[in-house]
């Protein structure tokens, strides 16, 4: 077992290093301005964003918008920190800056560097040196944030240092290796790609003590060319540990000889777990899922464990298997710290479950719009099925996009049918256009695809009835679906059990025809009949399009068929077509990538087209 600082010699020791005024600006190379008789003043916290300031002991880093432009290669979306700064501001004990602030009310410390960035770089090394208590750093494609919490929940019988909300990248951990200027008994870092790639390292300076890899998944390939890519560069998190430091591997995981191989370049003391199969250190005795939790009982070296988590995601369970090494090698009482663990409770829409009560009824959501990988996907529609034996009303999955996939989006995409095949779905509604190859490959279940995110809330709404189970699954990124998730409690509280409401009246209505007449001279409608309620102009747009392409009497040339997600074997990338046939399939049940590429064709922009 990796022989770490232990809490007595931690908690027992009253030297540490304090940072006085004197001591940055010795650390800087730069002599204090308006600090007369306050050279002795501790800090010990940093911010470079100004809306953080809470107390005298901070220090504010006021990066210039050109430090910004040179480090990011662009312009930051923060203002610059003088733009920041309330010149009225007293709560402050130090402003690092790049000139001399004069209209400040207060005469405040200021120690003025020639580039607040890298004043921050030297600062976050030595800090960091002067740390003697141990640092976690945590990485992976998915649940570095839940295992990032749930170590920190377990630990809260102690000073813990972590990040602020999910602030993963480069400079934000920069800042917070700053911070351990506070001596927390235990600083917990959760590390992105950002903090890793080429540009730098950070694992070198940052030297933690342990370092957790959650697991790989497909992300980032669209900046990225593979899995394995992506393996390679997040073991980068083991090239920081000492030969005394323990790496800490999800062995379950694709491409873990990459990463356990990697660690070896450091390290000797690698544990690894798996939700699969039980490793040399870690043993999953029995786990059950219940309803809202599930019931652990683990071995760790043959000592038994057992413990609720408050989830019902196996993504979750694998987590806290990492949490529960990591504990191990800290010398803390883990039987205690993992019973926090029933209490814990990860970011909102991260599997969050949502019992929304109306009038007559109760729905339960299953909220997990945080964000997406393909192992996340999987898990949540896992998650799912874990729960519906609980529920006697719908079973229902409503899923978007996966962002961020490259070219390999159709791939990734596929990939999702056969868990949605085996669901334990009664009906599963799809968004964004990335989601159509599913919806065209599943069999044997009632699946639909939605081009209009308020079609698929409508549908949902009407979907949801007594005792009903909602899952709710996308990326948050370039995707409408995360809107959906945040309407649909508010709807549903209003009309479920409530068939008269004015979201959504009732089923008749819904499919029922409806009826427009616009009189051409005035352009004014002069009859119409359920024209707010039904639904049926979503399948009208192949018709609107026909007619609005034979008014403009478009030139018949020949066209190329773009990379669509929707494209097969018979309409496939670089097929030739001319806009007369593309046009003419539109007045039978058209292929969607038909419709596509007549939109291209017709409309310049998507704000035109609509």
């Amino acid at each position: 077992m990796l022989l770490l600082f232990t809490l007595l010699v931690s908690y027992m020791s009253n030297y540490f290093m304090k940072y006085t005024l004197k001591e940055i600006s010795n650390i800087l190379k730069s002599p204090i301005v308006d600090g007369l008789n306050k050279e002795n003043n501790i800090i010990t916290n940093f911010e470079y964003q100004a809306i953080h300031i809470n107390c005298i002991e901070t220090a504010f880093i006021s990066i210039s918008s050109k430090s910004w432009k040179k480090f990011l290669g662009r312009d930051s979306k923060l203002k610059s920190g003088e733009e920041q700064l309330n010149k009225k501001i007293k709560n402050i004990g130090l402003i690092i800056t790049e000139e001399y602030i004069s209209d400040m009310e207060n005469k405040i410390p200021q120690v003025i560097v020639e580039d607040c960035i890298e004043a921050l770089k030297l600062l976050a090394t030595t800090i960091r040196n002067n740390y003697n208590n141990p640092i976690i750093a945590i990485t992976g494609s998915m649940g570095k944030s839940s295992t990032r919490l749930m170590l920190a929940e377990t630990l809260k019988d102690f000073k813990v240092l972590e990040n602020r909300a999910n602030s993963n990248t480069r400079i934000a951990l920069l800042l917070q290796m700053c911070k351990i200027a506070s001596n927390p008994d235990f600083a917990i870092f959760e590390v992105s790609l950002n903090a890793i790639n080429n540009r730098g390292n950070i694992s070198l300076i940052l030297k933690p003590d342990i370092a957790i890899l959650t697991g790989i998944g497909a992300a980032h390939l669209s900046t990225l060319n593979s899995e394995m890519d992506i393996a390679t560069y997040k073991s980068r998190i083991f090239y920081g540990l000492s030969e005394s430091g323990t790496a800490i591997i999800n062995q379950g995981t694709t491409h873990s000889e990459i990463l356990i191989k990697n660690a070896q370049r450091s390290t000797g003391n690698i544990r690894t777990y798996s939700f699969e199969n039980n490793s040399e250190a870690l043993k999953i005795v029995n786990y059950s899922i219940k309803k809202g939790f599930i019931d652990i009982n683990l071995a760790i070296n043959d000592e038994m464990l057992n413990y609720n988590l408050s989830s019902i995601s196996k993504g979750m369970l694998e987590n806290s298997l990492a949490v529960a090494l990591c504990l191990y090698e800290l010398n803390v009482d883990v039987h205690k710290c993992l019973s926090y663990l029933s209490k814990f409770k990860p970011f909102k829409k991260v599997l969050e479950i949502k019992e929304i009560k109306s009038r007559a009824s109760t729905v339960t959501l299953i909220d997990d719009t945080h964000n997406a990988s393909l192992p996340a996907m999987i898990n949540a529609i896992e998650a799912f099925n874990s729960q519906c034996i609980y529920y006697k009303g719908k079973k229902v999955i409503a899923i978007g996009k996966i962002s961020d996939l490259g070219d390999q989006t159709e791939i990734i995409h596929k990939k999702l049918i056969k868990y949605i095949e085996n669901s334990n779905a009664d009906k599963i509604l799809c968004l964004d256009d990335e989601t159509r190859v599913i919806v065209n490959k599943v069999k044997s279940k009632d699946i639909t695809w939605y081009n209009d995110e308020d079609l698929l809330l409508k549908d949902l709404i009407h979907l949801a009835d007594k005792d009903s189970l909602i899952l709710m699954k996308s990326s948050v990124t370039n995707t409408q679906f995360p809107k959906i998730a945040q309407k649909l409690p508010i709807y549903l509280e209003k009309t479920i059990g409530y068939t008269k409401s004015n979201v959504y009246k009732n089923r008749e209505s819904y499919h029922k025809k409806s009826l427009i007449k616009i009189c051409n001279k005035t352009n004014e409608i002069v009859d119409e009949d359920n024209a707010s309620e039904s639904a049926t102009i979503s399948g009208l747009a192949p018709i609107l399009y026909f007619i609005h392409a034979k008014n403009k009497k478009m030139k018949n040339k020949e066209v190329k068929i773009n990379d669509w997600p929707t494209n097969d074997l018979e309409f496939y990338t670089g097929k030739k077509l001319t806009v007369n046939e593309i046009i003419n399939s539109m007045s039978n049940s058209p292929h969607p990538s038909l419709i596509y590429q007549l939109t291209t064709l017709l409309f310049a922009t998507e704000k035109e087209r609509q």
